[in-house]
Protein backbone atom coordinates (compact mmCIF):
# COMPACT_ATOMS: atom_id res chain seq x y z
CA UNK A 1 0.00 0.00 0.00
CA UNK A 2 2.92 2.29 1.05
CA UNK A 3 4.07 1.81 -2.92
CA UNK A 4 0.31 3.53 -4.18
CA UNK A 5 0.94 6.30 -2.26
CA UNK A 6 4.66 6.79 -3.18
CA UNK A 7 4.03 6.63 -7.21
CA UNK A 8 1.01 9.14 -6.44
CA UNK A 9 3.62 11.65 -4.70
CA UNK A 10 6.11 10.95 -7.68
CA UNK A 11 3.78 11.88 -9.77
CA UNK A 12 2.07 15.17 -8.15
CA UNK A 13 5.77 16.41 -7.75
CA UNK A 14 6.44 15.54 -11.26
CA UNK A 15 3.73 17.77 -12.32
CA UNK A 16 4.32 20.35 -9.88
CA UNK A 17 8.46 21.05 -10.27
CA UNK A 18 10.27 20.91 -13.45
CA UNK A 19 12.26 18.37 -14.80
CA UNK A 20 15.93 20.18 -14.10
CA UNK A 21 13.95 20.94 -10.01
CA UNK A 22 12.92 16.92 -10.17
CA UNK A 23 16.01 15.41 -10.97
CA UNK A 24 17.50 17.63 -8.41
CA UNK A 25 14.80 16.24 -5.57
CA UNK A 26 15.71 13.00 -6.91
CA UNK A 27 19.48 13.46 -6.39
CA UNK A 28 19.04 15.06 -2.57
CA UNK A 29 16.70 12.08 -1.52
CA UNK A 30 19.07 9.51 -3.30
CA UNK A 31 15.86 7.70 -5.16
CA UNK A 32 15.18 7.20 -8.25
CA UNK A 33 11.51 8.14 -8.32
CA UNK A 34 10.98 7.37 -12.18
CA UNK A 35 11.86 4.23 -12.20
CA UNK A 36 8.47 3.97 -10.71
CA UNK A 37 6.99 1.74 -7.54
CA UNK A 38 7.71 -2.54 -7.75
CA UNK A 39 4.98 -3.75 -5.39
CA UNK A 40 7.38 -6.42 -4.35
CA UNK A 41 9.77 -3.89 -3.01
CA UNK A 42 9.79 -2.90 0.33
CA UNK A 43 10.18 1.07 0.43
CA UNK A 44 11.81 2.83 3.88
CA UNK A 45 8.94 5.13 5.72
CA UNK A 46 11.77 8.29 5.59
CA UNK A 47 11.28 8.67 1.46
CA UNK A 48 8.03 10.82 1.97
CA UNK A 49 10.31 13.11 4.74
CA UNK A 50 13.16 13.04 2.60
CA UNK A 51 11.26 14.25 -0.51
CA UNK A 52 9.46 16.89 1.14
CA UNK A 53 13.27 18.30 2.35
CA UNK A 54 14.50 18.05 -0.75
CA UNK A 55 11.95 19.85 -1.99
CA UNK A 56 11.84 22.35 0.26
CA UNK A 57 15.63 22.73 0.31
CA UNK A 58 15.24 23.11 -3.08
CA UNK A 59 12.80 26.02 -4.06
CA UNK A 60 12.37 27.51 -0.62
CA UNK A 61 9.00 26.03 -0.15
CA UNK A 62 7.54 25.30 3.44
CA UNK A 63 7.64 22.28 4.21
CA UNK A 64 3.90 22.03 4.80
CA UNK A 65 3.45 23.32 1.19
CA UNK A 66 5.19 20.79 -0.40
CA UNK A 67 3.24 18.27 1.37
CA UNK A 68 -0.42 20.23 0.63
CA UNK A 69 0.23 20.13 -3.30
Amino acid sequence: MYGVLLDSIFEVMRGHFDAEEWAEIQRLTGHNCDAGVNESQSYTETLIPRLTSAAHQMTGISPDQVSSM
